[in-house]
């Protein structure tokens, strides 16, 4: 939207992987965009640098995907200035399934929810909530679905996924996520019998 409004772009990208970020960069430089239209900072001390762009008058809007702590202080740092912030935090999207759904459609639905782009999206769901009269015959449709998911495809891409942010990042929300995936792997297989 930045670009399409006709303004320019600063992006730092997590210090974790800042080779996406300045492979755009690339990319809309071989597409023919100016130089100095969009910037990439790659930072090992985010924090810091975040901070110096926060300060900068000439940025006049922000935008930031990421933990809600950090959303908090960008918040703060944006105030002074009462610069724009647009904040996508937290990522806990449920998944929603009504006691009259049609159980098919809405494991279709979970699946890819859960599983688009090999779950690598910030609005990828993150729990289910599923009401009474449906719970078994989705939770079972639904094991049954993921049970099929061939590893070496979109699977074994998510699984390398997270296991390349479990080497990366020893924070403790990622400590949980290897927990919760064992123990729906448990649940999945007492469900299938396998």
């Amino acid at each position: 939207p930045a670009l399409a409004a006709g303004c320019t772009i600063v992006a730092k990208p997590a210090k974790q992987t800042p080779l996406c970020a300045l492979a755009l960069a690339r990319i809309a430089e071989q597409l023919g965009v100016p130089p100095g239209v969009v910037n990439i900072v790659p930072a090992a001390d985010g924090a810091r640098v975040g901070a110096q762009l926060l300060a900068d008058k000439r940025i006049r809007k922000v935008s930031f995907t990421g933990s809600t702590e950090v959303g908090r202080t960008i918040m703060r740092g944006a105030a002074d200035d009462l610069k724009r912030v647009s904040l996508e935090l937290g990522g806990n999207a449920p998944f929603v399934v009504l006691g009259d759904a049609d159980v098919e459609a809405a494991v279709a639905g979970a699946l890819v929810a859960k599983f688009r782009n090999t779950g690598q999206s910030c609005v990828a769901a993150n729990r289910f909530i599923v009401e009474e009269p449906v719970a078994q015959a989705f939770t079972h449709r639904l094991c049954a679905e993921v049970g099929k998911l061939v590893v070496g495809g979109f699977a074994l891409a998510l699984v390398e996924t997270l296991s390349a942010k479990l080497r990366i990042f020893r924070a403790p929300e990622f400590r949980g996520t290897a927990f919760l995936l064992a123990v729906l792997a448990m649940l999945v297989n007492l469900l299938l019998g396998s």
